[in-house]
């Protein structure tokens, strides 16, 4: 082995300069026997010179090492219980450490998988002291403002919260699905393109009442329905409701939601009490924007703060409740990065 070779050498090494000292003595007048003994006084202890120098090239690190390994793995095998107790131990925390850091990749670090997700924020509505904060605290009425002002700095969405819908074809509704309401604009704004057919369309959203299309997830078309492209243009029954399937979305998005895999989408308009639509009281969505390169969100905070002052005056505090009135004059609009999507509290 290596080590046993540059051990050997180190040997020779010492022992050569130890004859060469003898020399010099001997060459003095010394006799060999006095030579060597004041040769090994000078040199000192031997055992301890080759510990020093095994130490400076790390041998003595390595072989406590090895010494430690082989200890382990008698140990190991005179205790075969604790050892299988010792390795599933092992094996669990590993485990249990690797879908923690998963979860939290999925929920807070790892990028939408949509078009320059760096440029997507969420509107949420906050009390100075950061404390209340509402996912789903916006209405249609108020979601329609925020669009309108953000024209020139970006484009606003909205959605509601993820849910579990009852789903069926051929009329029957049997089956239950991850399903999520969201305004024609969703997949636009997010840059995520069709796979088969279309996404929704502006036009979705301005017929009254919403056009009853679907969009399927790629998983659930792929799961459901075989990869089937005849699917588009057949009725599916959403929430009990008709819908006509107009596309399916590109490969491996499920939604912005890290809690939940969403298999249809549905327009907003379509899918909930006309009277919510125009009930400024009635706060269910979700909402958030795209800025345009260069915005800078702190700047853009002003603007929806702005409509958002001017809403609750206009809508919100005539003949609303003392209580109710001190908790809306005290929130304001913050912007959050959403990157990574929405990770708290997706469900209605």
């Amino acid at each position: 082995m290596k080590f046993t070779r540059l051990r050997r050498e180190l040997a020779d090494e010492m022992e050569a300069h130890l004859a060469e000292r003898v020399d010099e003595l001997r060459e003095a007048g010394m006799g060999e026997q006095e030579a060597r003994q004041q040769a090994r006084r000078e040199f000192g202890n031997a055992t301890r010179h080759a510990e020093i120098s095994r130490e400076a090239w790390g041998w003595t690190r390595i072989e406590r090492i090895g010494k430690d390994f082989r200890h382990a793995v008698r140990t190991l095998r005179a205790s075969p219980l604790f050892t299988v107790t010792a390795v599933l131990s092992i094996a669990l925390g590993i485990g249990a450490n690797t879908a923690v850091f998963t979860l939290l990749y999925a929920s807070l670090w790892r990028p939408l998988p949509v078009q320059d997700p760096q440029q997507i924020f969420q509107l949420v509505r906050a009390a100075p002291d950061g404390e209340y904060w509402a996912g789903f605290s916006y209405s249609y009425p108020l979601f329609q403002q925020l669009s309108g002002a953000a024209r020139d700095i970006g484009e606003v969405f909205a959605k509601s919260g993820f849910d579990s819908q009852k789903f069926g074809v051929d009329g029957i509704s049997n089956e239950r699905i991850a399903g999520e309401e969201v305004s024609a604009n969703f997949f636009s704004a997010l840059g995520v393109r069709p796979l088969l057919g279309r996404v929704f369309q502006p036009r979705d959203d301005s017929v009254l009442g919403g056009n009853h299309v679907a969009v399927l997830s790629r998983s659930f078309w792929e799961r459901r329905f075989q990869s089937d492209p005849s699917i588009l243009g057949k009725t599916i029954l959403y929430n009990e409701t008709p819908y006509t399937v107009v596309g399916v979305a590109q490969a491996g998005f499920t939604g912005i939601d890290a809690e939940a895999s969403i298999d249809v989408w549905v327009p907003v308009t379509s899918s909930v009490d006309k009277g919510w639509l125009a009930d400024p009281n009635v706060n269910w969505l979700r909402v958030l924007v795209r800025f345009r390169p260069g915005v800078v969100p702190a700047q853009a905070q002003a603007t929806f703060e702005g409509v958002f002052r001017a809403h609750v005056a206009d809508k919100l505090l005539p003949g609303a409740a003392p209580r109710w009135k001190r908790l809306v004059t005290s929130q304001l609009i913050a912007v959050r990065p959403a990157y990574s999507g929405l990770a708290t509290g997706g469900q209605k």
